[in-house]
């Protein structure tokens, strides 16, 4: 896998590597990001295409379908939590060597995603990993059975989303997973005044660092329209002194 991805690595030296330094596997839904950092220096970086084509796999190989078509599914009907899908939901799929399309039931899909999703952040765990979870958007209604599974960190927090809202994460699931980002990358930081920054991170901060649990930085990466005022005021509020 690491050849395909242009990535010139040996894997026997990348293991010894992953058992010193820390490791990171980004389980998005299309790929997995692996990297190592060794003292703040990124050693080793490369995109794998394994977490995301597992699942593709899984679903061809449960419903009989080709893979083409097995990706479609998984994007447009894919879940991974049975419990959040109604049991109502069905679509339907022209399976290998039937005359005639058929339906499946949404809550078989997100079984079968589910159980892989399952087993890659139990891989991550038995190296003695945190399992750190890429998903934009609202995912509160799936985090109680990602918290089961074995998530670790949520990234990025993204507080205008849906059910998003960051003191009541922190109230409801502070306890079980440590929150990467949560301030605002849509609104505040690029449109919002300089007192605004520096308001909303130390709200933030006093809630969100009670008890540990909230790695501080904004919701995404920063865009070229921030304004380096704003950037440096969020800073400072962070860091706890002046940049200037």
């Amino acid at each position: 896998m690491a050849r395909r991805s242009g990535f010139d690595l040996d894997l026997d030296r990348f293991d010894a590597l992953a058992r010193r330094t820390p490791v990171l596997a980004n389980l998005r839904p299309l790929r997995a990001e692996v990297a190592a950092d060794r003292a703040i220096r990124l050693a080793q970086y490369a995109v794998l295409g394994v977490g995301g084509q597992h699942i593709t796999n899984d679903i061809a190989y449960g419903l009989h379908l080709p893979t083409e078509l097995a990706e479609s599914v998984k994007l447009t009907h894919g879940h991974a939590d049975p419990k959040a899908v109604s049991a109502l939901e069905a679509f339907p799929i022209q399976p290998f060597g039937e005359e005639l399309p058929s339906k499946v039931q949404r809550t078989d899909l997100a079984h079968i995603v589910h159980m892989r999703v399952a087993e890659m952040f139990e891989l991550i765990r038995s190296f003695g990993k945190r399992v750190r979870y890429h998903s934009c958007g609202g995912v509160r209604d799936i985090l109680p059975d990602l918290i089961d599974i074995g998530l670790e960190v949520l990234t990025p927090f993204q507080p205008l989303a849906r059910g998003m809202e960051p003191l009541a994460l922190k109230r409801d699931f502070g306890r079980h997973i440590t929150f990467h980002g949560g301030i605002d990358m849509q609104e505040l930081l690029p449109h919002g005044t300089v007192q605004q920054v520096r308001d909303e991170t130390r709200r933030l901060l006093d809630a969100l660092n009670d008890g540990g649990g909230w790695i501080a930085c904004s919701s995404h990466n920063l865009q070229p329209d921030t304004p380096p005022g704003n950037i440096v005021a969020m800073y400072e509020v962070l860091l706890g002194r002046s940049l200037t």
